[in-house]
Order: C-alpha cells, then structure tokens, then sequence
C-alpha cells in the first residue's frame, strides 16, 4: 500500500468506484440543478448509497428535498 493509502486507511475513509451509472447521475443532476460538477458527483454518491452529505457549501441547499445535508 502506498503512503497515501495507509493515511486513507488510517482515517477509515473508503474509496469507492466510479461506475458509469454514477456519471451519468451526476450528469443529469448537474443539469438539473444549478451545481457544480464535482458537487453533482457527491449528490449522485450520496443518493446511490443513502448517505448524507457533510459540507459547509451552500449550493447544497438547493437540493436538501433529495439528500439529507449536514452542515459544517
């Protein structure tokens, strides 16, 4: 394991793929909504996995009706 995977490690993160379903949610909600495309690929990641999402971003707020955000 390289370094940075024993510090990713460390703090108990998970890496997880990127299927092309995954791109393609994120495609179509970054058309939806006005966001980011790397903000579009945490809302897919989340909404794929049922997870929150942890972010002091506040474009976030225009789509708390589909994922549950927590503020930081």
């Amino acid at each position: 394991m390289t370094k940075l995977g024993n510090v990713i490690h460390r703090m108990g993160f998970t890496i997880i793929p990127c299927p092309n379903d995954l791109i393609y949610r994120a495609a179509e909600l970054k058309a939806r909504y006005p966001i980011s495309y790397a903000d579009a690929f945490a809302l897919a990641m989340a909404l794929e996995h049922s997870a929150a999402l942890v972010t002091g971003d506040p474009e976030f707020r225009q789509v708390e009706h589909l994922v549950k955000v927590v503020r930081v």
